[in-house]
C-alpha cells in the first residue's frame, strides 16, 4: 500500500480535517471521563484519607489491640473506629459456633423469603418469616453482648 507523501510542514500543520499536533497533545493531556475500569469508585475529596498518625505501642498493647480487633480488619482500621467511638461490636467466643449457626438460618431465611415473594413456595406466609428474621437478628444483637 502507498502512502500519500506529505511536506514535513504539512506533518506538523496538518491537513484540512485533521487535528493538528497542538490539538493532538492537548487532548491527550485532558483527563478521560471513564479511565477506570476496574475497581471501587474514587471516594470525594472531603472522604479522602490523607493524613497518617503513627504511634509506638509496647509488646502487650500491640497483642491486647490484636486481641481486640475482629478477624479481617486492619489495626489501623480497628484503631480508627475505636478512636472516633465506631468500633464494631465482637462476638465473645462462648457465642462464636452458635453465631455461626444463626448466620446460616439467616441465610436459609432470606432464601425461603426470596421464594415466597417470587411465588415458588405454597403455604408459606411472607409474614411469618419477616417475624423470624426480626426475632433472629434480636438473638444475634444480644448474642454480641447488646442491650
Amino acid at each position: 500500500m502507498l502512502r500519500k507523501f506529505r511536506p514535513p510542514n504539512a506533518l506538523l500543520m496538518g491537513t484540512p480535517g485533521e487535528k493538528g499536533m497542538e490539538e493532538q497533545e492537548q487532548e491527550a493531556q485532558k483527563p478521560k471521563a471513564n479511565w477506570r475500569k476496574r475497581g471501587p469508585k474514587p471516594r470525594p475529596k472531603a472522604e479522602l484519607r490523607r493524613h497518617p498518625v503513627t504511634c509506638r505501642v509496647t509488646d502487650a498493647e500491640l497483642a491486647e489491640i490484636d486481641d481486640r480487633r475482629p478477624e479481617g480488619m486492619t489495626r489501623g482500621e480497628w484503631l480508627r473506629t475505636a478512636a472516633l467511638r465506631r468500633a464494631p461490636a465482637r462476638v465473645p467466643e462462648v457465642n462464636q459456633e452458635a453465631w455461626g449457626h444463626a448466620g446460616r438460618i439467616a441465610g436459609g431465611l432470606t432464601t425461603l423469603a426470596k421464594a415466597a415473594a417470587e411465588g415458588r413456595t405454597v403455604g408459606v406466609d411472607p409474614d411469618a418469616i419477616e417475624e423470624l428474621r426480626l426475632a433472629l437478628a434480636e438473638v444475634r444483637r444480644l448474642m454480641k453482648g447488646g442491650k
